[in-house]
């Protein structure tokens, strides 16, 4: 859909520009997936950052209506390299419910 292309695009374009080490992304209609690891960046700043970038997008292509996004967000920390990988295949497999899913080439050869 085009509405999860644009928000891709931006969370990609964000992620570059703040050189951000991220794993995997899935966007879907009414909700939004994102790992990544932040070191001394603050999350809340950081994902506040991504989140304005993506309905600044949709405005511009002429997007009304509320997002997925405005009605609280979940952040977690993963405490080890295997709950890292755990929450990778976590959000990949959230392509069978009709999110784009995209990993960033750092983590697309492990196995998931």
């Amino acid at each position: 859909k085009a509405d999860q292309q644009s928000v891709l695009q931006t969370i990609m374009e964000e992620v570059e520009d703040m050189h951000l080490e991220a794993a995997v992304t899935a966007v879907g209609d009414e909700h939004i997936h994102f790992l990544a690891r932040f070191g001394i960046r603050k999350v809340r700043t950081t994902i506040g950052r991504i989140k304005a970038a993506a309905t600044r997008r949709l405005r511009e292509e002429g997007f009304v209506g509320k997002r997925p996004w405005v009605k609280g967000c979940h952040m977690e920390s993963k405490n080890s390299e295997e709950e890292f990988h755990t929450g990778i295949k976590y959000v990949c497999h959230h392509e069978q419910q009709g999110c784009l899913v995209y990993i960033w080439p750092a983590f697309q050869s492990y196995q998931y």
